[in-house]
């Protein structure tokens, strides 16, 4: 604050050297006005900002500010210097109105520095400065705190200066730009603001240089809509979200800007933010990435420094055509760069270094070009790593010191490595996996942990003039197709230096000439050339030959590779004489049929040789001794091999195995000592044949596990450190005529083995038994076996069954010591299932449960001595249980034989047998035509038609089935029709019912309906005949005569309708006398009047009583 003060003098002293010629000094000191007030001077001073501007001063004159507290909102609307004397902390203004700006700019040419300016807190977009629609503003050693905003530049403002001010704890932005160009933002603080630190929206031309942006809420800088822009030199760190965030801002311009330590993203552009420039930023320790580019083009980055980020060092997403050169990207806590979705963009001469992931990763990024990079020391992942990534060429580039140098992974194709350096990775220095028409070309692979090259399941890879040398391997093509070699030279690795494997004859087909090297010798590797013939040879590298035959290979020596030769589908050839010595593989066999390798020496190898899916071949005579792993492997359901009178010693595991479904192969006559492991191991096959061998000083003899029905036959098993001969999980095996002695601990050993047959054995001193079976079974000891300390066993008699039923039974037998039980059963001798008791008794019983009735079933027993653990096993025993009994049905909603309208029938029944065990089948037929199955003991139907119906029910277990059960119901849900006859025939029928019109006064009512039903006719019942008539006679009245006829049928189903019969009775005619005429009409009065008199006349003489 002190030197802000200072400069404060400063600025006074600048702004009043610079006044011009003519230009007045004004004074303001709080309290005045002092003297005569004409604020000319400190003793005249008037006492407000406000005042000075309205009333005094005019055009290039500078206004003094004393110090204090001045409560104002100063409109400056001419063209002034106001400075605050004595710096910020000795000059404050604060706005009366919260809501109103503090300095509002309205005319151009203004200065405004010196001042802490602070109060537009309220609401709106108010500001400590607001300057719009001016020039030449400058704004410079101020304090702008607590506001809104601190400084708006808002439209058309234009070559303003923000310089050397503090602008902090604002409530939205600190410095915000708005449609404001050409502004010049240098050396400004910018702290603890609630949203930006600055600002620019739609604002082109601005320069921001020099400033600490820092503990802002959200972004440091945010440019949106803003183009031309030059920010240099800034330092942004500590802010909420990304340091510097372009959001659809072309063409600006970032460099030397630190920016450290925020909590999203270092420096993001986002939203085609397009042709921007970033050159010599250092980006460190964000949270998020260094810098992110995402949806934009042709930007530059060069020289900038991105290290210690906690995602990505540099990320492009959906980005292209951009350029990112000269950069040092390291320790950053993912890939050093990643691009995603990104194409056609250029990374050149850029530093990849100690990043936690990958140096570079390119993730669905095609037509990008790397070259001249150093990608090195990311330990744990590759140098550069491509993901459904096309068509980008990777050119002179080094990659060092990382976990894999190269790594293109699964859908990456088209791809082009050209001259780049490989080496000293902890894995593989190139792992290419599922890609397609990858070229290497003129590529340098050297001193990596694993394969120089290690092609995996890849089509179409070309491989041109590399040089592949001190790996651990060199080359290395695996489940591959069509790969292409040329001119490579594969030197001094370590383990092998070339080899090709596979599961399919696809894998086999390469294009490999002999302009390959291995050690300075040609790679022969021949794909269908028939008859050819190789002899006295000793300038071979490697010799694959692939879908051939009749080729005759004799006195040649191979060294050093995956296989010294390699066979894929290879028939009817020969090979004798070799010498292959430390390969992997000494001959490896892949689908080959019918070949012979005789006389030949293969020592020290992992394996001399191998048969994979490969049938009727002979190995014969072949001396292989101190080989790694196995002397001769047979697997992969390789069948009919004959390995006759070899000398196989010194094998680590196995000196010959026999796995995975190879079948009826011959093991005979051979010599095999010298071993730590195994002499003869068979493990998961069937048929085999181990016959007259000579096994010495080897762990164990004879191993078969999960193997049957084999025959180990007159062999010789001496000196073994642990067993002679041991059987685990292996089944119906002959063990017969072997000599087995001084094995350390058992001479023959049966494990958890069934129905193996032992015979004719001599076993001599053997460390704990001759003769030992654990967890086995069915187990015949044939004699005469001859041997020492064999172990006694128990007895079992009267196996008996009892207590059958339709789903359980007991088993009951004796020992003659005290053992446990164990009970075997099923429906075939095979069993399947069993119940056990560890308890030690002498008599055994266990319950069978959970079993299906009317079923044979087989069981055997077992017992275990608790001191020995010797399994007794008895024969086959049977027993067949009960039937099961038939269920009763039952009806909550139908009586069988009562008819009813419910259309949705419910049936219930008895559980029989044991729930778990029993289901039932049912059918409402003809509802329905086949039977369904459940294991709940009813079921209910819905909306079932009208008709008979007869529930069927039958219980089952998957042994048998009960009988059946019967249950009929009738459904009815048609209602009764009304058939009206006699009078009543020719009614018309209405929308209720019918009417008719009679003129007879009695009427007789009569119809049929259904069979059955009961008729009313208005309310009173009305007899109803077998066939459904009914009739009734009514007396009916002059009018209207309704009769409501109501039917309820057998269902219960209601019909109700109604006749109007209108009763019309016989009246007699009215006859119509015809008119009078005038004259007739006075002769009838006449008469009248003559009558009247005569009445009158009779009553005066009638006489009085």
């Amino acid at each position: 604050m002190f030197s802000l003060a200072l400069a404060g003098v400063f600025l006074l002293m600048v702004a009043v050297q610079a006044a011009p010629v003519g230009a007045d000094h004004y004074y303001v000191r709080a309290g005045g006005p002092y003297g005569n007030g004409d604020a000319l001077s400190w003793e005249n001073a008037t006492g407000t900002i406000e005042n000075a501007i309205e009333n005094f001063a005019g055009e290039g004159d500078v206004i003094h500010v004393d110090d204090g507290t001045y409560i104002e909102n100063i409109n400056v609307d001419n063209e002034i210097t106001i400075i605050g004397e004595n710096g910020p902390s000795k000059v404050i203004v604060v706005t009366p109105n919260s809501d109103d700006h503090v300095f509002e700019i309205l005319d151009n040419n203004v200065t405004i520095g010196g001042f802490t300016i602070a109060g537009a807190n309220g609401t709106g977009t108010i500001a400590g400065v607001y300057v719009g629609g001016v020039e030449n503003v400058l704004i410079e050693n101020n304090v702008i705190e607590n506001n809104v905003y601190g400084i708006i530049f808002d439209q058309f403002a234009f070559k303003c200066t923000a310089d050397n001010n503090i602008v902090r704890n604002s409530s939205q932005d600190g410095i915000f730009l708005y449609e404001a160009d050409n502004i010049e933002i240098t050396n400004n603080t910018v702290e603890n603001n609630s949203d930006y630190g600055i600002h620019l929206r739609s604002s082109d031309n601005n320069t921001l240089s020099g400033n600490t942006v820092e503990n802002n809420s959200s972004y440091g800088i945010l440019l949106d809509g803003s183009d031309y822009n030059t920010l240099s030199n800034n330092t942004v760190e500590n802010n909420s979200n990304h340091g510097i965030y372009l959001y659809n801002s072309d063409y600006n311009t970032l460099s030397n800007n630190t920016v450290v330590n925020n909590l999203a993203r270092g420096i993001s552009l986002h939203n085609s933010s397009d042709n921007n420039t970033l050159s010599g930023n250092t980006v460190e320790n964000n949270s998020e990435y260094g810098i992110y580019l995402g949806s934009s083009r042709n930007n530059t980055f060069s020289g900038n420094t991105v290290e210690n980020n906690s995602n990505h060092g540099i990320c492009l997403d959906g980005s292209r055509n951009n350029t990112l050169s000269n950069n040092t990207v390291g320790n950053n806590s993912n890939a050093g760069i990643h691009l995603s979705g990104s194409s056609n963009n250029t990374l050149s001469n850029n530093t990849v270094e100690n990043n936690s992931s990958e140096g570079i990763w390119l993730y669905f990024s095609p037509n990008n070009t790397l070259s001249n990079n150093t990608v090195e020391n990311n330990y744990n992942g590759s140098g550069i790593y491509l993901s459904n990534s096309d068509y980008n060429t990777i050119e002179n580039d080094n990659f060092r010191y990382n976990w894999y140098g190269i790594y293109i992974d699964s859908g990456a194709d088209n791809n082009t490595f050209l001259a780049n350096v490989v080496e000293n990775s902890s894995s593989e220095g190139v792992y290419l996996e599922s890609s397609e028409n990858n070229r290497f070309i003129l590529n340098t692979i050297d001193n990596n942990g694993s394969d120089g090259i290690y092609i995996y399941e890849a089509w179409n890879t070309v491989l041109e003039n590399n040089l592949v040398e001190n790996n651990w391997a060199g080359i290395d093509i695996y489940d591959s197709y069509n790969t292409g070699l040329d001119n490579n030279r594969i030197n001094n690795s370590t383990n092998y230096n070339f080899g090709v494997f596979g599961y399919a004859a696809i894998h086999y087909i390469h294009d490999i000439d002999n302009t390959n090297l291995v050690n300075g010798k040609p790679i022969i590797y021949l794909v269908g050339e028939n008859n050819i013939v190789i002899n006295q040879d000793n300038n071979i590298g490697y010799l694959g030959l692939v879908n051939l035959h009749n080729a005759r290979v004799e006195n040649v020596v191979i060294g050093y590779n995956y296989q010294g030769i390699l066979l894929a589908a290879v028939t009817n050839s020969h090979f004798e004489n070799l010498v292959l010595e430390n390969n992997d593989y000494g001959i490896s066999l892949f689908e080959s049929d019918n070949n012979t390798v005789l006389n030949s020496t293969l020592d020290k190898n992992a394996q001399a040789i191998s048969l994979r899916n490969s049938d009727n071949n002979t190995i014969s005579n072949i001396t292989a001794t101190n080989n790694s792993t196995y002397g001769v492997i047979i697997e992969d359901s390789s069948t009919y091999n004959d390995v006759t009178n070899n000398t196989i010693g010194g094998g680590a595991t196995s000196l010959i195995r026999v796995g995975s479904s190879s079948n009826y192969n011959t093991i005979d006559n051979n010599l095999l000592e010298n071993s730590s492991s195994r002499g003869i191991q068979l493990l998961y096959v069937n048929n085999n044949v181990v016959s007259n061998n000579t096994i010495d000083n080897v762990d164990r003899g004879v191993y078969l596990s999960d193997s049957d029905n084999n025959t180990i036959t007159n062999n010789t098993i001496e000196n073994c450190s642990d067993k002679g001969i041991f059987l685990q999980s292996s089944d119906n095996n002959t063990i017969t005529s072997n000599t087995i002695d001084n094995c350390s601990d058992k001479g023959i050993f049966l494990n958890d083995s069934d129905g193996n047959t032992i015979s004719n054995n001599t076993v001599g001193t053997c460390g704990t038994y001759g003769i030992y079976q654990m967890n086995s079974s069915q187990n015949n000891y044939l004699y005469p076996n001859t041997y020492d300390n064999l172990k006694g066993f128990l007895t079992i008699s009267s196996v008996a069954s009892s207590n059958v039923g339709t789903n359980s039974a007991t088993i009951t037998w004796t020992t003659s010591v005290s053992a446990n039980s164990k009970v075997e059963y099923g429906t075939s001798t095979s069993y399947g299932s069993s119940v056990s008791s560890a308890s030690n008794v002498t008599s055994h019983s266990l319950s069978i449960t959970g079993i299906v009735s009317s079923t044979l079933f087989h069981f055997r027993v077992w017992s275990a001595d608790y001191e020995n653990n010797n399994w007794v096993i008895t024969g086959d025993y049977t027993f067949t249980t009960t039937g099961l009994p038939t269920p009763t049905i039952s009806s909550s909603t139908h009586t069988e034989g009562v008819t009813s309208s419910n259309a949705s029938p419910s049936f219930s029944w008895s559980q029989v047998g044991d729930s778990d065990m029993v289901d039932f089948k049912y059918m409402l037929y003809p509802y329905e035509s086949s039977w369904k199955s459940t294991n709940s003991t009813s079921v209910s139907y819905l909306g079932v038609p009208d008709g008979t119906y007869i529930f069927k029910l039958k219980a089952y277990d998957g042994g048998g089935e009960s009988g059946v059960d019967e249950y009929t119901i009738t459904i009815d849900t048609t209602p009764s029709t009304i058939e009206l006859s006699g009078a009543a025939a020719g009614a018309t029928e209405t929308a209720t019912g019918w009417s008719l019109t009679t003129t007879q006064s009695t009427f007789t009512l009569s119809g049929r309906v259904e069979p059955g039903a009961q008729v009313t006719i208005n309310g009173a019942s009305v007899s109803v005949a077998g066939d459904g008539s009914f009739s009734k006679t009514f007396t009916l009245s002059p009018g209207q005569n309704v009769f409501t006829i109501r039917v309820v049928d057998t269902a219960g189903n209601i019909t109700e309708k109604t006749l109007t019969v209108n009763y019309s009775p016989t009246t007699t005619p009215t006859v119509v006398a015809p008119p009078v005429s005038p004259s007739m009409m006075s002769i009838i009065a006449v008469i009248i009047l003559i009558f009247v008199i005569v009445g009158v006349a009779f009553s005066f003489t009638r006489p009085r009583k």
